[in-house]
């Protein structure tokens, strides 16, 4: 994702938690919701992905906390490092895609292996019937 032509590149670690799951379920959630959250182990530290939802709009905003040794467990140290908004479907729309270029590209054992954790299918499922229900919404106005 960018902001006025920021970019930021964010990788995730691998740990107990599957932050891939995680991040796609966050922003099907904001079908629905106005907030959704989910944070990725990096060692050291912790990225927290922090979803805002007005009406069709989305703000995404990544929170750094550096020196973070156990997930989820830091103080209130978080730094911003990215923040930009956008329509709603349109990231939800990139997210899916994203991921299915993961699947395409390593096949689904692949990203097994790779990511040490399943491919989120039901995950992407929510996603891909989220932004389809979102479409429809648009249709009908």
């Amino acid at each position: 994702m960018s902001n006025n032509g920021a970019e930021l590149v964010v990788t995730a670690s691998y740990t107990p938690t599957d932050a891939i799951r995680d991040f796609v379920d966050a922003v099907a959630s904001l079908r629905t919701v106005a907030s959704a959250h989910c944070c990725w182990f990096q060692e050291p530290g912790e990225m927290h992905w922090q979803f805002l939802r007005p009406k069709d709009r989305v703000t995404v905003e990544v929170i750094r906390f550096a020196g973070v040794l156990t997930p989820r467990r830091h103080g209130p140290d978080g730094i911003s490092v990215f923040k930009a908004e956008t329509k709603w479907v349109e990231f939800a729309r990139q997210v899916l895609r994203s991921v299915l270029k993961a699947r395409d590209s390593l096949s689904s054992d692949g990203y097994t292996r790779e990511w040490r954790h399943a491919y989120p299918r039901k995950a992407c499922e929510r996603l891909d019937t989220a932004i389809r229900e979102a479409q429809d919404d648009e249709r009908g106005r």
